[in-house]
């Protein structure tokens, strides 16, 4: 099963098969309850956390490229003035 976690202040973003959750990590650190419905608001704000990261790093399994994607151990580095 593949499962991506994405959190901050307000929450965090779980996605499990393209099936989304939201929990509230301070009232339920076990994740037993998805609060997605009483809180579209973190639930759009976490989305867009994650479609930023996808957009400079690439998402594999929606067969996309990033900005931001480099190859492995390579820094490109900008000549001095």
């Amino acid at each position: 099963v593949e499962r991506l976690e994405i959190s901050d202040v307000l929450g965090e973003l779980v996605v499990q098969v393209r099936e989304l959750a939201l929990y509230d990590l301070v009232s339920d650190p076990a994740e037993t309850h998805d609060v997605k419905a009483e809180h579209p608001e973190v639930l759009a704000h976490l989305l867009a956390i994650a479609e930023s990261a996808r957009d400079d790093l690439g998402d594999s399994l929606q067969n996309r490229g990033g900005a931001g994607r480099r190859m492995p151990g390579r820094v490109e580095v900008s000549p001095a003035p």
